[in-house]
């Protein structure tokens, strides 16, 4: 199911949550507050939306929602959900827990108090949050501080920076990579801790949200634009079995066709199999290596 969130502009404020089974057809459904949405995510069989005025509406089935307490009336801009805990993030480097939805704690948070944080992400065992930029009091006088662009934290609680000095305003994980956005920067890793700026054909406009979908990720900015990367394949560490055959994971595309080839000195390659991704990963098992010291894989699409 897809849910979108927004809010109507009119004298009289007006939420908006629109549920669709195709992301074509869309539903409005009823919500119990005017207060504007900004994220919602799905864990523990049910959905959690967070808001303006530390708003947070929880629902089984993104047609009937109820209203919870945040014990703030900050602003939360993000929501994920990962390792049996949702995690909030808002304005005034507010951080919230939650192990049901239902219950939220609010969490220290070594961040000064100027922090904005716009996105959060969770994939391989880790939370990615991005936020900047922050105001302006808070980069002059002597001393001033770092935007923090870019946080993670395994536990939703203890958050360690990973970039600064750029502003960030949306954070995905899929196909086994993250991807963060922002005012004309894209940034990609693959564990969260290491990342790569990428360049951009399409000029400083700001991208201000990102997701991974079956085969590619998408993401959108100012002026209506939208940019596509499709998913690039990943394959692991090769594995030997106790059978003397080596395992070899390849990471991609759902439906994507890909043929193993190995060489030991990066001149001649030799097809070793064929395979199709039904589930994003697909599992090579090459029985020819036998005695040879040393071998080298690498994945070409079909």
């Amino acid at each position: 199911m897809f849910v979108a969130l927004g809010n109507e502009d009119r004298s009289t404020p007006k939420t908006v949550i629109a549920t669709s089974v195709d992301g074509i057809n869309w539903q409005e459904e009823r919500t119990p507050s005017s207060t504007q949405l900004a994220d919602v995510t799905f864990g523990r069989e049910q959905f959690v939306a967070v808001g303006g005025r530390g708003l947070i509406l929880i629902s089984p089935d993104a047609a009937e929602w109820t209203a919870r307490s945040s014990g703030t009336e900050e602003d939360l801009a993000a929501v994920a959900y990962g390792r049996e805990t949702f995690v909030a993030l808002g304005r005034s480097s507010k951080i919230l827990t939650s192990p049901d939805g239902k219950v939220w704690t609010p969490r220290p948070s070594a961040f000064n108090r100027c922090q904005q944080f716009h996105g959060i992400a969770y994939g391989g065992n880790m939370f990615v949050a991005v936020g900047g930029p922050v105001p302006s009091f808070c980069r002059t006088g002597p001393n001033p501080l770092p935007i923090v662009s870019l946080m993670i934290s395994q536990d939703g609680i203890n958050w360690a920076t990973q970039v600064t000095d750029l502003a960030l305003f949306g954070v995905t994980y899929a196909n086994h990579t993250f991807v963060a956005v922002g005012e004309g920067v894209i940034l990609t890793s693959r564990d969260g801790v290491t990342w790569k700026e990428h360049s951009t054909n399409f000029g400083p406009p700001l991208l201000s949200a990102v997701v991974g979908g079956a085969s590619s990720f998408v993401a959108v900015g100012e002026t209506g634009l939208i940019v596509q990367s499709p998913f690039a394949a990943h394959l692991s560490h090769p594995v030997p079995r106790a059978d003397g055959a080596i395992e070899v994971l390849l990471h991609g595309p759902v439906g994507g066709h890909w043929r193993l080839e190995a060489t030991t000195d990066f001149l001649t390659w030799t097809s070793l199999s064929t395979n199709t991704s039904a589930s994003g990963t697909i599992t090579f098992s090459d029985n020819s290596s036998g005695n040879i010291r040393q071998r080298f894989y690498r994945a070409v699409a079909q």
